[in-house]
This record gives structure tokens, sequence and C-alpha cells, in this order.
């Protein structure tokens, strides 16, 4: 049989899942990664969690915390309809179009108006108050920037990727740290200054999460913050750069697009970056194989280039997208036999 997905494991997961198999009461997190538009193959991935109930049990809370565009299917995942919602935010995300005479402000109020129209009063009060789950969402506060206009921008992402090649933590000079958490009190090992995700600051905080650098338009403030421009989240916690339980015999399913974890968004290109043997320790990661990708329109994840590569044709980067939305439920599918028959157990590679 060809196998459509992986699985790695750090060595607490691997021990923990050895002996218990993937429950929902060993399930301390789920973390979304940044991924632009790479996301989409993960969907399908998140309707068989859907379907599996395995986030969150009567025993115990999960925590659900993402950057940019995984901050966004963790507010979907813990809305009052989560089938629903991801389907309308696939569908919103996919379907958006950009010409050459966009802004990243008119970006980024696209962005805002689909999550207007994806989250209700009610959805949102089901999200902060969720019966399973803690929701958080990383984002930056951009130290020191009078403006926050494209010139602004890129001295300060040239000056963080040089001191980034210095320092694992170097790009921490240029972004601080922020975690908005629906339950801010909550013991965690999460390094970063922890504040409210509440009522008031929800569609500011889903924004910034998911402003990427240079192409939308960063949030002004936010809420009782410090003053400031933030961003995307993914900055500095861009695929995994936290060690999110701190016991272990929890479980941290890292549903990704690729086999290499990136600490941060300036490690992307530093291939000797990868997180600490700490922070993987109790992951178990979940990615596509090389035989699926082949798969995907073109052999390869849809990316935010497709945005301007096909500009002046946008129908035909939405059918290429809605074909890896539609391949990734052949994903869901596998997910969900393996977890049923218990062969994800015997599928583990070590981290």
């Amino acid at each position: 049989m060809t196998r459509l997905l992986r699985y790695r494991a750090g060595p607490a997961a691997m021990r923990t899942l050895k002996e218990h198999g993937l429950t929902a009461d060993r399930i301390g997190a789920l973390v979304g990664p940044a991924s632009g538009p790479k996301w989409l193959v993960l969907s399908g991935l998140d309707h068989a969690l859907i379907d599996l109930d395995l986030l969150g049990s009567e025993s115990r809370r999960s925590l659900l915390v993402g950057s940019s565009a995984g901050g966004w299917r963790i507010l979907a995942l813990a809305s009052s309809d989560p089938r629903a919602t991801l389907h309308g935010l696939t569908a919103g995300y996919v379907h958006q179009v950009f010409t050459r005479e966009d802004t990243p402000i008119t970006v980024s109020r696209a962005y805002r108006e689909m999550f207007e129209e994806l989250f209700s009063e009610s959805d949102i009060e089901h999200v902060l108050n969720h019966p399973r789950f803690d929701v958080a969402l990383h984002v930056v506060r951009c130290r020191g920037w009078k403006s926050k206009g494209r010139a602004a921008q890129w001295p300060r992402l040239i000056g963080a990727a040089a001191a980034q090649c210095v320092s694992k933590r170097g790009s921490q000079l240029f972004f601080e740290r922020i975690l908005l958490h629906s339950r801010p009190g909550t013991d965690h090992p999460i390094d970063g200054r922890c504040l409210p995700l509440d009522r008031r600051n929800f569609f500011d905080a889903a924004m910034a999460t998911g402003t990427v650098p240079l192409y939308m338009d960063p949030i002004r403030d936010l809420g009782d913050a410090s003053p400031g421009p933030y961003m995307d989240g993914g900055l500095v916690d861009y695929h995994l750069n936290q060690r999110y339980v701190a016991d272990d015999q929890s479980v941290v399913i890292f549903p990704h697009y690729r086999e290499r974890i990136a600490p941060g968004w300036f490690d992307k290109h530093l291939p000797f970056r990868r997180p600490s043997t700490e922070m993987l320790d109790n992951v178990l990661q979940i990615f596509p194989s090389r035989t699926f990708v082949d798969r995907l329109p073109g052999g390869t994840l849809p990316d935010r280039q497709d945005f301007t590569t096909f500009v002046d044709d946008s129908s035909q980067r939405i059918r290429r997208w809605q074909e890896a939305v539609r391949l990734s439920q052949e994903l869901g599918a596998e997910l969900r036999d393996d977890v049923e028959s218990g062969r994800l157990v015997d599928l583990l590679e070590p981290i």
C-alpha cells in the first residue's frame, strides 16, 4: 500500500503512544504552524480530527494554539460548528482574488471581512469559553517601530534576519513574543508574554497573527497590550518553537505540511536550525509523504507566490488550490483509518 501520510514522534510521545495509543485523554495540545496557503493540504486532517473526537475530553482540556494561518485553523476548530467554519474558512481563503492594484491595506481588509462573516458573536463566545479547549494565538509586537508601512518594515526585517543568523533568539531583539490566550491565568510552559484573548480584541488578534510582513497592514495596537504594530506570530513561532505541555505523559499533535520543522520564520533558510530536543520530546508530527505531494497540481504545495504567478488568471490558481483541498481528504481518510485500526503506532518514526 502506498502511504500518503507519515508519522514522527519525539521520545516521550513515542513511549506514551506505544503504551496507550492515540486517545483524547493523552492529547495535551494541537499546534497549527504558520504556513501560508500550504495549510490547505491539512484541511482533510482537521476534519479527521473532528471525526475522531480526539481534541479535549472530560478528564482534561486540550490547548489549541497556532500562528498565522495555523491560528486561523485553530479558531475554526474551536467554533460552535467547527466543520462548517472550516469549510467556510477554506472556501473564503481559496476564493480570495487580488490584483496588481491591491495594497497591504486592501489585502488586510479582504481577510478581515472574511473573518467577520465567519464568526458571529455566539461563535466568538464559544471559542473563548470552550468546554474542552483552551485557545491561544501567537502574535509579535514590533519593537521600536514608529511607522508600519512597507518602507519601515524592510530594514527591520533585514536586521532581524541578520540577528537570527547570529543567534537562534536574535529576531526577538526586533519582535516581542506574545501569546493571546482564552484563559491567560492557566499554567503552561509557554515562553512569551501572555495576554487575554477576549471579545474586544478577537478580530484584531485573528488579523494580527495572520498579518504577513510586507503583504498586509500591521494591526496598530491590540486592546490592553502595549502600543505598537502587531503582526504574524510566525516571525518567532513559525512551525514549532515552544514546549506546549509540561508533563511527559501528554502528546502534542502537530499536523505539518512537510517533514522539516523550522523554529522561526527567519530559520527557514537556515537548514541547521531545528527545535530543541526538549521542544520535540512530546510531539507527534503528522505530515504528507512525497508520494502525496507529487500528486498535487504541479507536484508542489499551494504557495503564497501563487497569487503573483496567477495574478492574471485567478481561476487557474483557484482550481489548483481546490484540487489540493480535495486531495487532502485522502490524508484525512488515511489518518482516521490509522487511528481507528491502531496501525498508527506501528508506523511511528523517531523525530
